[in-house]
């Protein structure tokens, strides 16, 4: 918030604890197009699908690392042109006023060596070859999950909830399990390459310890097989574990758990499904999978891994025994920290740790800047930015360090920030959100007032404001109560050429009170802004309203 805001309210005598009590909206509108994928420590989300009390992965600038913060809010801000934004394999669509964090060059006019600052740049000022943050690596999070298993005798010793073990098992089954239908009754079978005999028998291993069966390997000696396996089918219907190999996926319940049992199930499908390369040019792992949703699966429990991997590759081939026949199939390669995997087939497990290097997004194309990255974080090169067209957009508020990661960017909060009331407050009935939030859970209210002190026939200006209005605040205060502290807002507008439409509904009940108190700024551009809210005031028999507007504009700005 700019100083002489902050001035402004000391000399109304806000303490300083209440200046943190915002109710309002620095209202920037910075948006992100509806399918944009965030981190969440639920796995990758799209954006308006989020809502209040959602953890996802945020960036402590102070501290220099990815920490989990909370979600307090989340709103649709329409229609708007969308810039895609491409670098290393990543894409996201982003208004032209989204920040994004960005690591300049300031250095000195006349200056040889570079002096690398990280700022938040909205899209309109970055430019193809500029560095931008990306996560490379997430934070502890999640907790075993609890596990359905069928209510019948020979599941007593089956696990009521998930281990390392189950993990690595459930992994592998996605890989090369199968239930067999045998009309009356199902079976469960586990492909294997007999030659690998290590692995096979910890396939038998887990099993017998986790489910009390004995497998044995089939006559063909290429499956494993054993008696008592219909409780164990049950068992994996139930937990979703199910399905043929085109329709398996991972459960949701994975993606929460903790990083060990992410990784054993990451390695179990690996170690069925998985080839890593050991050429002089390749040392990496290959994912390779007819099933390309199951494989999209897999991508996402990377990344709340902290391991990279490649967009799907196509692959055909024609059928062995049918040569008119095309095989569709997909593959994914893994990069980064892959050998944190503990994978438990030696032939794969050997090969991890073969490499001589892996990027750390610390430098590129010759340019070092290794004391701005961290641990979990690090910045790679635009490599695109175009528009692609209006689509609809949406904001989250995030609690605390008001930035988060999405599809792999490091990108500011959306500074439509919607604080919620104070419990005390709402205990008093007493309603204070932006409109946006109030016209979706209190239309009858606002339905009730709105547009009856200034119609939308009022003056050109109100009829504008009345068809394309977007955010303000609202407040409703009970009969008989009075609100202690000043309700606060601050409106900003954060982009040249914008149009800035709120509108604040204030409705005061008999023998109420309420101090509400607003400020709104802008700062010079080269080109001229256009301000035009609408405020309207209810207050009832014997209620009384203070209304304090500072206003910090622009010579600019027709306001």
């Amino acid at each position: 918030m700019p100083e002489d805001i902050k001035a402004t309210w000391d000399k109304l005598g806000i303490p300083e604890a209440e200046k943190n009590f915002l109710g309002g909206v620095s209202a920037q509108y910075e948006c992100l197009r509806g399918s944009t994928q965030v981190w969440t420590t639920d796995g990758l989300r799209p954006i308006k699908e989020l809502a209040p009390g959602d953890e996802v992965f945020s960036l402590d600038e102070e501290a220099n690392n990815i920490v989990v913060s909370t979600v307090l809010g989340q709103a649709s801000s329409g229609d708007k042109e969308v810039f895609e934004i491409k670098a290393r394999g990543m894409t996201i669509g982003a208004s032209a006023n989204h920040p994004f964090l960005v690591l300049k060059d300031e250095r000195k006019e006349g200056r040889e060596r570079a002096r690398y600052t990280t700022r938040w740049l909205p899209v309109e000022e970055l430019k193809a070859g500029d560095l931008v943050a990306v996560a490379t690596d997430v934070p502890s999070f999640g907790k075993p999950a609890r596990l359905n298993v069928p209510d019948i005798p020979k599941t007593a010793t089956y696990p009521r909830q998930t281990t390392d073990d189950l993990l690595w098992w459930a992994g592998l089954y996605l890989g090369d399990g199968y239930i067999h239908d045998r009309g009356d009754s199902f079976s469960v079978e586990i492909a294997v390459d007999k030659t690998d005999s290590v692995l096979t028998g910890e396939i038998q291993r887990v099993t017998s310890e986790l489910f009390d069966i004995e497998l044995t390997l089939a006559s063909d000696g290429y499956r494993l097989t054993g008696r008592g396996t219909q409780a164990l089918a049950e068992f994996l219907m139930l937990n979703h574990l199910d399905g043929g190999a085109l329709a398996k996926r991972i459960p949701d319940w994975v993606f929460g758990l903790p990083a060990s049992q992410r990784l054993a199930f990451l390695a179990g499908y690996i170690d069925a499904d998985g080839y890593v390369r050991d050429s002089v040019a390749n040392k990496d792992v290959v994912l390779h999978s007819a099933n390309d949703a199951l494989l999209e699966d897999m991508r996402e429990l990377l990344i709340l891994c902290g391991i990279r991997s490649s967009r799907l590759s196509l692959s055909t081939s024609k059928h062995p025994l049918d040569p008119e026949r095309v095989m569709t199939s997909y593959f994914v390669h893994l990069s980064g920290r892959f050998d944190r995997i503990p994978c438990r087939s030696p032939r794969r497990a050997e090969r991890m740790g073969r490499r001589n290097y892996h990027h750390v997004y610390g430098s590129a194309k010759g340019t070092t800047f290794k004391s701005h990255v961290g641990e979990m974080h690090g910045f790679v090169r635009i490599e695109s930015i175009e528009s692609v067209g209006v689509e609809p957009v949406y904001d989250i508020e995030v609690a605390g360090h008001h930035n988060f990661v999405a599809e792999g960017f490091i990108v500011h909060n959306s500074e439509v920030v919607y604080h919620k009331t104070k419990t005390e407050l709402e205990d008093q009935g007493i309603l204070f959100m932006d409109m946006d939030t109030a016209l979706r859970d209190h239309g009858d209210i606002v339905k009730q007032y709105f547009g009856t002190i200034i119609p939308p026939a009022d003056n050109k200006f109100a009829a504008l404001n009345s068809a394309v209005w977007s955010g303000g605040s609202f407040i409703y205060v009970p009969p008989g109560v009075s609100v202690d502290i000043p309700l606060q807002a601050y409106f900003r507008i954060n982009q040249e050429n914008m149009g800035q439409f709120e509108r604040t509904l204030i409705i005061v009940d008999e023998d109420a009170w309420v101090h509400y108190v607003e400020g709104c700024s802008a700062p010079i551009y080269t080109s001229d802004s256009l301000h035009s809210a609408v405020v309207e005031i209810i207050v009832k028999p014997r209620g009384r309203c203070r209304y304090t507007t500072i206003q910090n504009w622009s010579n600019n700005v027709y306001n």
